[in-house]
Order: structure tokens, then sequence, then C-alpha cells
């Protein structure tokens, strides 16, 4: 069932989401294996505050926020509402971290009359990507390091890819573990490293497989 859908209780009150996240395990491509926690904050002039409300989450994996909106006399009040929403995990790192603290949407008022109109980057996939917590399989190869400045600061919140494909981000040390699937069993790989907060980008050609048996410090500048 489509998250958006709109839905009606016996009462015949019109209910409806305004945001439908599909939530994914960027590593696997699946749901995630494992719990993680979601918060939602609504913005009231330039301070975000945390509310009460606590996603729903379909047997699909969607989050959706049903009944958020609904108000009385919406033609009469029709501004938009900022919100965001964050997920809390141990072995994932939303995507939405590479630039912003939380995935921010607009909701729309509504009411029994006047179905919302929901703008249509609130319904999108959202990626977990793995931290350096994330219990890879056992057969995969892993390679775990950090991000620093030249300074030796940690970089948080940067994204590392391979090949576009493999992903994982860095927590708030600088530190990562990256699982490789896709690389060869020997000779160079090339990881990119994103810091879109920054606005940088370089690339690292690390050799495996002695690059899996030692932290790695890959200094962004």
């Amino acid at each position: 069932m489509n998250p958006l859908q709109a839905l009606r209780s016996p009462e015949h009150s019109l209910l409806c989401s305004p945001i439908g996240l599909q939530v994914v395990d960027s590593f696997l491509g699946t749901t995630p294996l494992t719990a993680y926690r979601a918060a939602v904050d609504v913005r009231v002039g330039n301070d975000w505050l945390e509310t009460l409300l606590r996603p729903t989450r379909t047997p699909s994996g969607v989050l959706t926020l049903p009944g958020l909106g609904r108000r009385a006399n919406p033609t009469t009040n029709p501004a938009l509402q900022r919100y965001r929403l964050r997920i809390d995990a141990n072995e994932y790192i939303a995507d939405y971290r590479r630039a912003l603290d939380g995935f921010e949407f607009l909701v729309p008022p509504y009411d029994d009359a006047h179905p919302p109109v929901i703008p249509p980057g609130n319904m999108r996939t959202l990626a977990l990507h793995p931290s350096p917590n994330y219990s890879y399989p056992g057969a995969a190869r892993v390679i775990h390091g950090r991000v620093v400045e030249t300074s030796g600061q940690p970089v948080r919140d940067a994204l590392l890819e391979f090949q576009g494909l493999d992903r994982a981000m860095t927590d708030e040390r600088g530190e990562f573990a990256f699982g490789l699937r896709r690389a060869p069993a020997s000779g160079q790989v090339t990881l990119d490293v994103y810091h879109d907060r920054t606005g940088r980008t370089q690339s690292f050609t690390l050799q495996i497989p002695a690059a899996l048996q030692a932290n790695q410090v890959l200094t962004l500048v």
C-alpha cells in the first residue's frame, strides 16, 4: 500500500502521511537488519524543537507520519510547516548526514474536504550507510581507518565510496569500516571520499590485501 494513500477510520476521517521514507541498508540493499531509532523535530523560527512524534513503520520498512498536517480550516491557514526526521543507530549513519542533521520536509495542511498536496521529495528512499560498528557478514573484506584533517582533527559525516557502489560513512571520531564487495582480491583499489559539508572530494589509492590488515589514515586536504 502506498504510505501516502489516504486512510479513513470508521468515522470517515481522512488520515494521510506527509512522508514515505523507504529505509534501506546500503551495503545489503535490504531493510536494516539492526534496530534504529527515529525522532521528529519541528522548525520554530530559527530553532529545531524535538517533538513527541514517532514515525510508524509499515511491514515493508517505510516510515510514515499518519495525521501530521491535519488541522482545522487549512484553507484559511495554508502555510506549510517544516519538520525534520533524525535517525540514530549504532551500526548505521543516515545518508542525509552528508549535508544536514536530519531529513527535512514540508508538511502541507489538510482536512477531510481538502486532501494534502504532498511535495514530491517527501516520498523517497533513505539510505543508511555502515558505521564503524556495522556487523559485516563473516566473508566480507573490511577496510578500517579514519578520515582526518591535515591538523589531525577527525572529519565526521564523510562518505566513502568505491566505484559508485559500496559506501560507508565516518562517525564523530572520523572512523569508518568500509566493506568491499566488488573489489579484486588483490591489487589497487581507489576509495573516493566526499565531505559535502565543506565541498571537498578526494581519492585515495590503497593496496589490497595490505589495506585490510592495518588501520588506514586518510588525510583530507
